[in-house]
């Protein structure tokens, strides 16, 4: 399991991504509540239970976005959409079945 910093601090160029991602275009909720979260704890030195209060999410939502964003290759792969896998029940299968 990978070891979480304690704190988040942006590079000039990271800070000026998420900035503009915050304020620009449309976004859907939770992208835009990820962001503003990191550019909140690179401000507010990490203090979760303040933030968590500012953007209205959880101490939990927090913790869960910075752990995202401190495994994450670069700001743009943080603020794409996870991918959602979908199980479909064996019962729910059909065998195709041949002409005739």
């Amino acid at each position: 399991m990978s070891r979480i910093r304690r704190s988040i601090e942006l590079t000039a160029k990271e800070r000026r991504e998420l900035e503009v991602y915050t304020k620009t275009g449309t976004r859907g909720v939770k992208l835009f509540k990820r962001a503003a979260i990191i550019l909140a704890l690179d401000t507010l030195d990490g203090r979760e239970t303040d933030i968590a209060n500012r953007i209205g999410v959880s101490r939990q939502t927090v913790q869960i976005v910075k752990k995202d964003y401190t495994e994450a290759a670069e700001v743009k792969a943080f603020l794409q959409r996870k991918k959602q896998f979908t199980y479909i029940a064996a019962s729910h299968v059909r065998e195709a079945s041949g002409p005739g």
